[in-house]
């Protein structure tokens, strides 16, 4: 995927835990980046994700992958780490918002299973004013491999 002089390692960087004034809640907050190391051992930030769960529910907050490492595959690996992730806490199906312009992530996520379910109108802040957001639903039961 990225050539044999780079290692690709998903690290857990940090757990966050909702707290309220009762205590900590029931959700979680999971920021879960994808490192990428070269043979000299510095690291690159290529990508990350952040994702919410509780009450049988992800909502994956925010995905991003670094320009110069799209198009290799590190954008369908951060999602299924997330989806099965999210399977493994017992969550049952994911949620996320995107762009209908970003024609990239809207094509990966329909591919790994998510179907839209409805639309978030002027969502997004654009350089014309606002965008709407497409908000997609996955069921977590059969995550693509």
């Amino acid at each position: 995927m990225l050539g044999l002089a780079v290692l690709i390692a998903i690290a857990v960087i940090a757990t966050f835990g909702a707290l309220s004034a009762a205590g900590p809640a029931s959700a979680s907050s999971l920021y879960e980046p994808i490192v990428i190391t070269a043979g000299s051992g510095c690291g690159l930030l290529a990508g990350y994700g952040i994702m919410s769960v509780g009450a049988g529910e992800a909502h994956i907050l925010n995905v991003c992958v670094a320009v110069d490492f799209r198009c290799r595959g590190l954008g369908r690996t951060l999602m299924l780490y997330l989806m099965r992730r999210a399977r493994a806490l017992g969550m049952e199906e994911a949620f996320l918002e995107v762009r209908p312009s970003n024609l990239t992530a809207s094509r990966l996520y329909h591919a790994l299973g998510f179907e839209q379910i409805g639309v978030r109108r002027g969502y997004y802040q654009a350089p014309a004013g606002r965008e709407d957001a497409s908000v997609l639903r996955c069921a977590l039961t059969a995550i693509p491999e």
